[in-house]
């Protein structure tokens, strides 16, 4: 029983000062960096807007050089998205098939999926597949307006969408307890995602992920679409690229693509949709998409 007494009053014991103070987005970015680096060829991937930053030899080359890689780009050439019914068998066959701009992207996802979800066959930490599958479809989403309402830097929306929400990633895996609480709340609440993180974390995730991108050299306009893409939810102003990831991450929310389901924040009315400028015929597309675009996480080995 004494024991009993005292488990429960160091459990409900009132916190310390220093218990009790926010963490810093350093020192989250410095618990993060010992995983959170990322991969030399995810560097490389996202130097160039026109998805050429690695070679034609030099991606021939990485993918080649690791067996698991190298099955899934068969995979991926022998599906019904690129091959027409042709059973691809060698890596050669598949370079034929595959364009060098849907090599660079499906490596591209698959380098950030190995942030998100480790490397090899799929996770079994909901949270983080959750956290994914928002990702990876917040970065076609983005892809598909940016080309449409030809925003400047449009070149980067797809791994803008990708990382966009690296800081939330980081946050998990830094402070679990923090982020349990706070998705405790997540999909009952009627305000902002982010003054809920300012209150447990004493920062955002948007401050934490832009922090990681200057760290890691990220470009500019991705790192900026991290760091603002909850700028009309704050009243802020905010890069078109910005915008165009904002509006993807609100579909996706409204749709319960990830952790937050928000139904009450109607996608066209946010600001965001407002600054991309497209014709409402624009939006009712998209939710056609939607299934197809979903459908596609496999392509992203």
């Amino acid at each position: 029983a004494d024991n009993v007494v005292k488990l429960y009053a160091a459990e409900h014991a009132p916190a310390t000062e220093a218990d009790d103070a926010p963490a810093s987005p350093d020192a989250l970015l410095e618990d993060a960096a010992t995983h959170l680096r990322p991969s030399v060829l995810l560097k490389k991937l996202l130097e160039s807007e026109r998805g050429d930053a690695v070679s034609v030899a030099d991606l021939h080359r990485l993918i080649v050089s690791d067996a698991e890689t190298r099955a899934r780009v068969v995979k991926l050439a022998s599906g019904p998205y690129f091959c027409s019914g042709i059973t691809v068998e060698s890596i050669d066959e598949a370079f034929v098939l595959l364009e060098h701009r849907i090599l660079s992207g499906a490596m591209l996802a698959s380098q950030v999926r190995e942030m998100f979800l480790g490397r090899g066959r799929a996770s079994d930490d909901r949270i983080a597949a959750q956290m994914w599958r928002h990702a990876l479809a917040c970065g076609a989403i983005a892809r598909v307006l940016a080309r449409r309402s030809a925003v400047e830097h449009a070149g980067h929306a797809f791994a803008a969408g990708l990382l966009h929400d690296i800081g939330r990633l980081i946050l998990y895996q830094t402070r679990p307890e923090e982020f349990a609480r706070w998705l405790s709340g997540a999909s009952l609440m009627v305000g902002s995602v982010i003054v809920a993180e300012t209150d447990i974390f004493g920062c955002t995730h948007t401050d934490v992920g832009a922090e990681w991108a200057r760290d890691n050299d990220i470009p500019e306009p991705i790192a900026r679409a991290i760091a603002e893409h909850h700028s009309s939810e704050l009243h802020q102003p905010g890069a078109p690229l910005s915008g165009v990831v904002e509006f993807a991450n609100v579909f996706c929310r409204y749709h319960g693509i990830g952790l937050v389901f928000r139904p009450d924040i109607m996608p066209e009315k946010n600001r965001s949709w407002q600054h991309i400028g497209l014709p409402e015929e624009a939006l009712f597309e998209l939710e056609q998409e939607l299934p197809m675009i979903l459908a596609a996480e496999p392509l992203c080995f």
